[in-house]
Parts: structure tokens; C-alpha cells; sequence
């Protein structure tokens, strides 16, 4: 699983809206419940963050277990990480 599921996680969450359980929307998306969760969870990070990802940007050991279950404000997502915003 990669980064790149977090561009994919507002179409999860749309999709959400026409199912009533997280299993009917996995059975929708054909992925597993432990997929949709994350991809969840990354759809709320920082578009900064997100775009330093995807490029490669991040340091070393700052990986999508690290991003996972971010802070819901943008910049304690940079401090959480160790990171300035940019």
C-alpha cells in the first residue's frame, strides 16, 4: 500500500455516503477493511504533507505508519512528525 491511496480516500468517503457498513464498501472497492481504514485516516493529512510524500520529500523513517492517524490540525501534523510546515 502506498502513499498514493491517500488521493483515493475522498473517493472512499464519498462512496461511503451509498453504503451503510464498512464492509459493504470494501465489498464495493474490492479492498479490505485494514485498506479503507487507512486510506481514511490519510485523507485528513496536510495537503503539504501529502505532496511531500508523494514526491518523496519526507525524511528518512517518516513512513505510512507514521502518517497513519494524523492530528486533525494541519500544523500539530508537522510537529508530530518532527517537521516545519512549508
Amino acid at each position: 500500500m502506498t502513499i498514493s491511496l491517500a488521493f483515493l480516500a475522498p473517493d472512499l468517503v464519498r462512496a461511503a455516503v451509498e453504503v451503510t457498513t464498512v464492509t459493504q464498501l470494501c465489498a464495493r472497492e474490492k479492498c479490505s477493511v485494514r485498506q479503507v481504514n487507512m486510506a481514511i485516516s490519510l485523507a485528513f493529512l496536510a495537503p503539504n504533507l501529502i505532496k511531500a510524500a508523494v514526491e518523496g520529500r519526507l525524511p528518512r523513517g517518516i513512513g505510512i505508519e507514521r502518517l497513519r492517524d494524523p492530528p486533525t490540525e494541519w500544523s500539530r501534523q508537522f510537529e508530530s512528525l518532527g517537521l516545519n510546515p512549508e
